[in-house]
């Protein structure tokens, strides 16, 4: 969730999650995109990344992939710390 500035949708996500507007241009939102993928739950059940997933990955940020690990992951908290909360993802709260 480091990113500086966040977008707009990442401001919203980050208090009603999961908000669901991405902004192409936004490396924050392509991570919370990467987040509820395909490819990120098959790496979590695998216990490792995944060749599909470094891919999404690279997509988007090139050799630095593993900085795009890392905020996939902190969204990935994050929506963790929102359910622990009791919020319904799929009914963020108000």
């Amino acid at each position: 969730m480091s990113q500086n500035p966040p977008c707009r949708h990442c401001n919203q996500a980050g208090s009603r999650w999961p908000w669901p507007f991405y902004d192409a241009k936004c490396l924050g939102c392509a991570a919370r995109e990467i987040e509820d993928s395909p490819e990120f739950w098959a790496a979590q059940a695998a216990g490792t990344t995944t060749p599909e997933y470094q891919a999404r990955l690279r997509r988007h940020w090139g050799d630095d992939w593993k900085e795009g690990h890392q905020r996939v992951k902190e969204w990935h908290e994050h929506g963790q710390r929102a359910a622990k909360a009791g919020r319904n993802p799929g009914n963020p709260a108000p």
